[in-house]
């Protein structure tokens, strides 16, 4: 059920951070190592994301190390435990961020795509309901997830365009916060002046009428999608109200 491409988007979304709350939920080490192997077999199975998934957990390791040292040396200074509970503490606290942040890249990483958003859409079409804000709400998550790359694009080229002038560019983190200032007010009145013609183009077509849009492609949800929902959440429970 994991790895069904089949299913709606919106119960795949849900299946992953239902395993991301298990995790954090998981206070017994046992339960804590099912949920690994669990894990482990999903990247085995989903093995070709492996190495951009490790490009993306690279920083949040760094994270974590820091994280932990930090609240060991709170926990020792202001804690009475004794300092092999302490760590078996953070170890285990550790390690439940560590599979929880896997998780959801894993999925991040394998869903890059406008299909959830589709699934929402396409719900909420079903409903029958007419309420405007929910609609702009929806059109206006899609026309970020479809034109935050354009501009992220936009500014590569700047970039590149700076070297091919023989800009002088710099290393110092500092000093590149604030040469990237002085081009931010030009780059967002730029990408405003995009946002008005499609705000233009969007009234043109009718957004905004009486006769509600519907929705292309349209990704039902059907009766077993929510079946697996109900069934997963009531697994989930029970785990960690019986164990």
């Amino acid at each position: 059920m994991f790895f069904n491409t089949s299913i709606n988007p919106i119960t795949r979304i849900y299946i992953y951070l239902l395993f991301s709350i298990s995790i954090i939920l998981s206070r017994d080490i046992q339960v804590l190592f099912v949920h690994f192997i669990i894990l482990l077999a999903i990247f085995y199975i989903k093995r070709s994301l492996i190495s951009t998934f490790k490009n993306k957990i690279k920083p949040y390791l760094l994270f974590f190390l820091f994280g932990s040292l930090i609240f060991f040396f709170i926990s020792l200074i202001l804690s009475e435990r004794s300092i092999s509970i302490i760590i078996f503490d953070i170890f285990l606290a550790t390690i439940r961020l560590i599979l929880m942040t896997s998780v959801m890249i894993l999925y991040i990483v394998e869903y890059q795509s406008i299909n959830l958003l589709t699934a929402v859409r396409s719900l909420w079409y079903t409903f029958g309901l007419n309420i405007k804000w929910v609609d702009r709400l929806i059109v206006f998550l899609e026309l970020t997830y479809r034109f935050f790359p354009l501009m992220q694009q936009k500014w590569y080229f700047t970039q590149k365009s700076q070297k091919a002038l023989s800009i002088s560019t710099t290393t110092n983190q500092m000093e590149k916060i604030i040469k990237y200032s002085n081009y931010l007010p030009d780059f967002i009145i730029l990408n405003l002046y995009n946002s008005e013609k499609i705000v233009d183009n969007m009234l043109i077509r009718g957004f905004g009428s009486k006769v509600r849009r519907s929705t292309y492609p349209f990704l039902s949800f059907n009766p077993e999608n929510g079946f697996l929902c109900i069934f997963l959440f009531f697994i989930i429970f029970g785990i960690h109200h019986y164990v």
